[in-house]
């Protein structure tokens, strides 16, 4: 039986200031690893007389996050992808981030504006540095495959 099972493939994480960016665009993050995007749709509660007192619900507004872990790279040269989360957050700047569930072909990619809501950096004597963000949506996250 066939599947489309993505285990083991690495997601990929683009983050531009516009939201032209093509998949291949912005700046990239690499080995994205423990990833979560959520999107949510909170009920409203509602009643009326032709409800016989039973509670009717009505969809409320729509949310999205996304967290995830990124080994450090570290790039003398230019501006590495952490830098950009950092300033991100520090100058509570919008940008268009655009996820790929896979680097293989078939993937989705998830993409729209949002704010870098929290940041941090851990690590072990044995295991690479990595960075930990959490990005809350502005707005529509839209959905490709």
């Amino acid at each position: 039986m066939a599947t489309n099972v993505f285990g083991g493939r690495e997601a990929k994480l683009t983050v531009s200031a516009t939201s032209s960016v093509a998949s291949t665009a912005g700046v990239k993050f690499g080995a994205l690893q423990d990833w979560n995007l959520t999107v949510d749709r909170s009920d409203i509660m509602v009643a009326h007389q032709e409800s016989s007192a039973w509670n009717m619900r009505l969809p409320g507004i729509a949310t999205w996050s996304m967290t995830a872990n990124t080994v450090y790279l570290s790039t003398a040269a230019t501006i590495n992808e952490q830098d950009t989360l950092r300033a991100s957050l520090t100058g509570a700047t919008r940008k268009y981030y655009m996820l790929k569930n896979s680097t293989a072909a078939g993937s989705q990619t998830f993409s729209g504006w949002g704010y870098v809501t929290g940041y941090g950096i851990s690590g072990g004597l044995e295991s690479p540095q990595l960075h930990n963000f959490t990005i809350m949506g502005d707005g529509k996250i839209t959905e490709a495959t």
